[in-house]
């Protein structure tokens, strides 16, 4: 007996979207060098660059800066001074304690359910001890240009640090937690909308001194996207340190010490976390997976002269070259930066050795789910948020499946997880468009994306031509 039977295949992939917020869209660094995220360009057929410019900011290392949820600048710093969004002096914005020789001279971050008030945190790394400190801006002053309040240089580390510090948002979504790594010792604080807490501390003595004098000088502190993993350089030692974060206890753990990383000073991750990029002192840059770095194994070279890294909220990751207007682009840091470009000349000014520091919460938002599958078929499309990405808290979602059915528009409240599931049903073929917003506590929109499924028949045709023989 033969028997002829026929079968369709449908072809199913995983849709895995990233969505970046634009308070990471006003870069300053160098020499009064600058990057605009917010304006975008094609340059020798690459789409989507940003756009060169100049700004207030003259530094070799130690840069940082924020802009609102629209990309609309707000304010940049050195670590001693801060500029408004007019690219002047902020009222009563001189004279904060961190120094610019620091590769992260220091930090601002939202004032937890407080719009318009900003924490900056500063960094003092090589002009003494004055240690780790923090003042607070207000925005509303000065006619929406901010002012730096009498809330001014309080200290929460004395004496010498290390120059470094990091934040990510609490789990609790409203909340952040800021870090610090000096030599073997953690340092981990929450911040609040009434209070900075005393800092919780973890001591790691696996890490090595090293240097002429015997420092472990911790250089860029950089977490993942996630906000689970982190990866400190140690350019003395030829050195990074990795391990975990947990964002609900702040708890540090899992640390691991991995040398043979010829003057490594500023890492990153790509936006999955799968991947991380090191650049050098001595431009000796590496790339590799993350668990490969951390167990030991080759990383590659990069053959770039970049010493330091920094994600964009594109997801691409961008270097520069000290001392030149030369720009570096990895173009597909999850896909492991087979494709790194090289713009020459592509700054106004000269770059140093730094990069701005941001927050890495502000890369919050990922959805995945199958794109393509057949009709009255059950699918699951999970959103996880590692940070509401804005500045008040994140209160809502609403979830429009795109076909008009009464079912179709699901809302979210009081989310009080990281990970939001619905399972969906489309009963008619067709392409739909699944948009996912999300609000704070007073309805303002804080992040939206969209992505398109492809719902089809699956049912096979009858073809009058082919029979069934026995």
């Amino acid at each position: 007996m033969k028997k002829v039977i026929l079968c369709t295949l449908l072809l199913c992939c995983t849709y895995h979207f990233v969505h970046a917020q634009k308070e990471m869209n006003w870069w300053y660094f160098g020499s009064n060098a600058g990057l605009n995220f917010s304006q975008l360009q094609e340059v020798n057929g690459v789409v989507d660059m940003p756009t060169p410019i100049t700004g207030p900011i003259s530094t070799w290392e130690g840069c940082f800066s924020i802009s609102d949820s629209d990309g609309n600048f707000i304010l940049a710093s050195d670590g001693s001074i801060v500029y408004n969004k007019a690219g002047t002096t902020m009222t009563n914005g001189t004279g904060l304690l961190g120094n610019n020789s620091a590769a992260q001279s220091g930090i601002v971050i939202p004032v937890p359910e407080s719009p318009g008030m900003y924490y900056i945190v500063t960094v003092d790394y090589g002009s003494g001890t004055k240690g780790l400190n923090y003042s607070i801006v207000d925005l509303s002053k000065q006619g929406g240009l901010g002012e730096v309040t009498s809330t001014k240089n309080v200290s929460l580390l004395a004496g010498s640090v290390d120059e470094n510090i990091a934040s990510v948002r609490h789990k609790n979504n409203k909340d952040y937690w800021l870090i610090h790594q000096q030599g073997k010792n953690f340092y981990v604080w929450l911040l609040t909308k009434t209070e900075v807490s005393s800092p919780q501390i973890y001591n790691f003595p696996i890490i090595t001194p090293c240097g002429t004098s015997g420092e472990s000088i911790a250089s860029k502190l950089t977490f993942s996207p996630d906000n689970t993993k982190f990866a400190c350089c140690y350019y003395l030692c030829n050195a990074v340190c990795t391990g975990g974060f947990d964002r609900e206890t702040g708890v540090i753990s899992d640390v691991k010490y991995r040398t043979g990383l010829s003057w490594a000073y500023g890492a990153e991750f790509s936006a999955s976390g799968e991947y991380i990029y090191i650049g050098s002192l001595d431009y000796n840059t590496y790339k590799g997976k993350y668990e490969t770095l951390r167990d030991g194994g080759a990383m590659t070279p990069m053959g770039i002269r970049a010493d330091n890294f920094q994600i964009g909220p594109d997801k691409r990751i961008y270097g520069v070259e000290r001392s030149t207007r030369n720009l570096f682009v990895i173009m597909d840091p999850d896909d492991g930066g087979t494709d790194t470009k090289t713009f020459s000349n592509y700054l106004l000014a000269n770059a140093g050795i730094g990069l701005p520091t941001f927050m890495a919460s502000w890369l919050s938002m990922v959805v995945e789910g199958e794109n393509s599958f057949c009709i009255n078929t059950e699918q699951s499309f999970t959103l996880t948020i590692s940070g509401d990405g804005g500045q008040d808290q994140l209160s809502y979602t609403i979830w429009d499946f795109g076909d008009y059915e009464p079912d179709c528009i699901i809302t979210d409240t009081n989310i009080s997880t990281n990970t939001q599931t619905h399972n969906y049903t489309y009963k008619k073929p067709g392409t739909y468009t699944i948009s996912v917003k999300s609000f704070d506590e007073n309805d303002n929109l804080l992040q939206e994306q969209s992505i398109e499924v492809i719902v089809s028949r699956c049912i096979i045709p009858v073809n009058p031509n082919i029979h069934i023989y026995q």
